[in-house]
This record gives structure tokens, sequence and C-alpha cells, in this order.
């Protein structure tokens, strides 16, 4: 081989030496794999996979104000073997979107993207009705939460991050209760007993652990945005005011809302000042009922209507109806 042949592929060498350097310290946020589709139709599976970007910089409650072009924020298309089942493989692409770009356009709309990834200190623990450690399941628990937390824009680690623990243990052969160990009363209110669908028990768990990430990133995110506050001097010349005495209310949300809209709600909620603690009652597609300790209740029409509800007090003196 020639010298200046030599020289070409050692300057080759350094670049993607280089390149590859780069790619390994990316945010895999703004990457998203997707298999070739079989239409062929790319349009769409790029607005899908932009679509998976945002759901991981953005909070439940801002997402749906997000309105990008994908073609405009694409940085690369670059062909790749996908992994598939048990060592098997198919072909796909990695897109890569432009970092910068995403997070200026979407400040400039007025929405809050996160600049750094939510971490979780997550302890899962699973034990049968005896007491008996679960290695096994809870191994498979394990890689579901590291799978849902890269879907979310996570990280999670035994270490590093907000303390979250997880305590599942069997009641019998069909239901099981969680404690959930955390400083923040809505996450530590996502316990409870819970049937288990034996035909698809690992799904039960997942649906469960999902859930109480997508809180779990909220939380970790709001404290990251906002932390705690230093009193100003003169702060407690103020004049006080007496609180409102504590109520107990049920509230039931008479409207179709999305598994991330439901927790997005939860959270904004949950960090309203009246609100003392929220406790889930019931959580499907179609309604919600949540169990409120408040601090009065004429705040709860205006805090509703600015997000777009109408809230009115229901049959009894403690029931508000949302819709």
């Amino acid at each position: 081989m020639c010298e200046g042949a030599l020289r070409r592929l050692a300057a080759l060498i350094v670049l993607l030496l280089l390149a590859g350097s780069v790619w390994a310290g990316e945010d895999r946020r703004f990457v998203v794999d997707l298999p070739l589709p079989p239409d062929g139709r790319w349009q769409q599976r790029l607005d899908d996979a932009l679509g998976r970007v945002l759901d991981r910089i953005l909070l439940p409650e801002e997402r749906p104000r997000a309105r990008l072009s994908a073609r405009r924020y694409l940085l690369s298309a670059v062909p790749e073997s996908l992994p598939q089942g048990e060592g098997g493989a198919r072909q796909g692409m990695r897109l890569r979107f432009r970092r910068g770009a995403l997070l200026d356009r979407l400040r400039a709309q007025g929405l809050h993207p996160l600049d750094r990834p939510p971490a979780i200190a997550l302890r899962l623990e699973l034990h049968d009705p005896y007491g008996a450690a679960l290695p096994q399941t809870t191994a498979l628990l394990r890689r579901q939460a590291e799978a849902e937390a890269q879907a979310l824009g996570m990280e999670i680690s035994p270490e590093e991050g907000m303390p979250l623990r997880l305590r599942w243990r069997w009641i019998d052969d069909r239901w099981t209760a969680l404690t959930v160990e955390s400083d923040d009363p809505g996450l530590a209110g996502m316990g409870g007993e819970k049937r288990v669908d034996l035909q698809a028990p690992l799904r039960t768990f997942a649906e469960r652990l999902r859930r109480i990430l997508l809180r779990a990133r909220s939380v970790a995110a709001l404290r990251y945005r906002q932390p705690s506050a230093v009193a100003s001097p003169g702060a407690g010349l103020k004049e006080e005011r007496p609180e409102p005495p504590e109520r107990r209310i049920l509230l039931r949300l008479l409207r179709p809302a999305t598994l991330a809209e439901q927790v997005g709600l939860e959270q904004v909620l949950s960090a309203a000042p009246q609100v003392e603690a929220l406790t889930p009652r019931l959580l499907s597609r179609r309604e919600q009922e949540y169990l409120l300790v408040v601090r009065g209740t004429d705040w709860i029409p205006d805090w509703f209507a600015a997000r777009g509800m109408r809230a009115r007090p229901g049959e009894g003196d403690d029931e508000w109806l949302v819709q």
C-alpha cells in the first residue's frame, strides 16, 4: 500500500474514533431505534420517533402542547441491526435528533424541557407469602424497570438519585401487596393490594411499575427544577392569615384520560399548596377518583378552570365532580 493511501486510511480511522467518542457521550433521550417500515412510509415513523423523544424530555402536563416538525430536527439516520428476541436481529434505522435546537425551540414555545434525565435510586424487592425473596422475578422486574426508564427518559440505579423503594409481597396465589417507600406523599400512597392476572402476572407488575415510574419521574424533575427556596430577609414580617381547617373530600373526574395525563394531573394537583394529601381510589381510562385532604374548597373551581375543566360540588358536602 502506498504512503498516500496509508495516510488516508489513518485519517479515516481517526475520524471514526472521534465520531464514536461523540456518540458515546450523547444524550440517549434524543436517539430512537426504528425497524424498517414494511410499507416504506417513513414520514409517519419519523413523527412517531420525535414523539418518543418529546415524551422523554417533557412532563406529561406539557407534552400535548409541543408541536414540532420531525424533519427539521433530525440530525442523522443510520442503518442499524436492531436486536429482536433471543439472539435475533432485524434491520432498522437509528435516528438522532438535534438536542440543542429541540430544547431551544421548546423553551421558545413557553415549555420547560428537562435538561437532563431525572435520576431515581430504585430498589426492588419481591417476596413470597412466607417472606422468602424471589430473586428471579425481581431480576425480571428490574429489567422491566430499566426498559421503562429508557422509554421515559429517566436514569435508574441502586444508589444515585431520588430514593424509591418498592416492596412486593404475594399474599396468596392471586393477590399481592405493594409497599412504596418514598418521601413524596403521592408516591407513598401508590401502594396497596392488587389482584394479579394469572395469565400474564408479569404484565400486572409492569403496569403498576410504569405508573409509579411516571410519577417518580415528574417528582424528581420538579425537585431538580425547583430547589428549596431560601427565605428572604423580612419574609417573617408578612401578616399571617389563619389557614382553613383540613377537610377530607372525594374528587371524581368524569372525563377520559390516558395514563400519562392521569399521572400529570396527580402530580400538579398534589403539589397545590391547598392539598395536604392525595390518594387514588379509582383509576380507569374513563373515570378517576381521588381521596384528598385539603385546606378549604373555595380554590377548586378556579384551579380546574385554569386547566380547561369545570369543577362543581357533588351530591354530598364532601364530594366534587370535575368534567
